[in-house]
């Protein structure tokens, strides 16, 4: 496993698991985000050549593993609408913590399906790309694997990074207020580097009237839990 961060002496969150998986696990310390694929490839290079055989995942840095990622999501979607007709229900908005692949997944879904949703993404990460412009792609690529008559352009993807604080990683006043907040109300813990700050976002929304009273909210849970342990 390749990771971009700062290797701490604590062994938590996915480290813990990392390790409890039997993983070797390399740190690229310091560097953008937008350079792993370079370190991906060397690490790659260096194991063919010491006779190993890897099998080499760049998840949102390849077109093809982000469109698989995405379908995946398009496939939840799909899941989700069963849920609703089931309860006779449907959202006006969608509010994902998501920068790529996720959010694509769910415009993508929601295309096909025909929901008259908003889907909003609150990015967690600030990027040096368009993010909207490759959500757009990636929605595309996915259409187009999926066999499906849709064309997505980068202004109809919906995606705010005005919730990331100060970087990825940090958690925000905000987002740890989340965090406590639907812990108390409803037992559910937040994770400090993603939904926290996708959670503090939609409250925001409803504060400023962006979501309206009375109007049907999902939030898609992405999981996240071994952070929470991370940052004690």
């Amino acid at each position: 496993v390749l990771v971009r961060g700062v290797k701490s002496n604590q062994m938590q969150g996915n480290f813990l698991l990392y390790d409890v998986l039997g993983a070797q696990v390399d740190v690229v310390e310091g560097e953008n985000v937008e350079d792993i694929p370079e370190h991906l490839d060397r690490k790659y290079e260096e194991l063919i050549k010491a006779g190993r055989k890897p099998l080499l995942i760049k998840g949102g840095f390849d077109i093809n593993d982000s469109v698989l990622a995405g379908i995946s999501y398009a496939n939840a979607m799909a899941e989700l609408d069963f849920q609703m007709k089931e309860h006779n229900f449907i959202a006006d908005h969608l509010v994902v913590t998501a920068a790529n692949m996720t959010q694509a997944g769910c415009d993508l879904g929601s295309k096909i399906l025909g929901w008259p949703t908003r889907i909003q993404g609150i990015s967690p990460v600030y990027w040096e790309m368009n993010i909207k412009e490759d959500i757009a792609r990636i929605c595309n690529k996915g259409a187009e694997m999926l066999n499906v008559d849709l064309d997505f352009s980068a202004d109809m993807i919906n995606n705010d990074n005005n919730y990331v604080g100060e970087k990825y990683g940090l958690p925000t006043s905000e987002g740890i207020a989340s965090m406590r907040m639907l812990a108390k109300m409803e037992g559910i813990i937040l994770d400090p580097v993603y939904t926290s700050k996708g959670f503090s976002a939609l409250i925001d929304y409803v504060r400023k009237g962006i979501i309206k009273k009375n109007e049907n909210v999902i939030f898609i849970f992405t999981g996240g839990g071994p952070a929470v342990f991370a940052y004690s």
